[in-house]
Formats: C-alpha cells, structure tokens, sequence
C-alpha cells in the first residue's frame, strides 16, 4: 500500500528509529568485521593545543554572536575577539614546538 510508504501515514517520529536500527545494524557489522588498529608510536592528547583552540573557536564564536546586539565597538566584544585572536597564535606557537 502506497499510504504506508508516507511518513505521515505512521508518524513522523518512526523515522528516527528506522535511523535508529540502521545505526545499530552498522555498528554491530562494523564491530564484527572491522579489526582496529592502534599506532604504537601514538602519544596522549594534545592538551595545550586542543585547550587553546578550544578557547579560540569559543571566544570568536561568543564574540561574532554578540556584535550584532551589543555592538562591534564595546567591550566585551572587542575583548572576546581579542581573546580569539591571542588563542589562535598561541595555538599556532604550541603546534609548532
């Protein structure tokens, strides 16, 4: 029947768990056909280097959504983007050590 093709005719939300099962499926597969491989020469997290960027992507993010109401000019924007700017090149001094 054509109706039960719709995503109306059984709601809406079923498609998620059609996506759902899919991903579990795909898992399961992947888990009992896929051999995992580990680079034994691979070190810990990059701490500085991830906090930094971190901080970065989140001060520009704040400060560009803040401009709009606040303004391009004050404060808090201009300290955000400031932030922003001296992560970014310390991320960039710490990646390069």
């Amino acid at each position: 029947n054509a109706a039960m093709s719709r995503p109306d005719a059984i709601g809406w939300r079923s498609i998620f768990l059609l996506v759902t099962a899919l991903a579990i499926a795909a898992a399961l597969l992947g888990l009992r056909t896929i051999r995992e491989s580990r680079d034994p020469d691979a070190t810990g997290l990059d701490w500085a280097g991830a906090g930094t960027f971190t901080v970065a992507l989140a001060s520009l993010t704040y400060g560009v959504l803040q401009a709009p109401q606040s303004g391009w000019a004050d404060l808090l924007v201009i300290t955000l983007l400031g932030v922003a700017v001296l992560c970014f090149v310390l991320f960039v001094v710490v990646e390069r050590r």
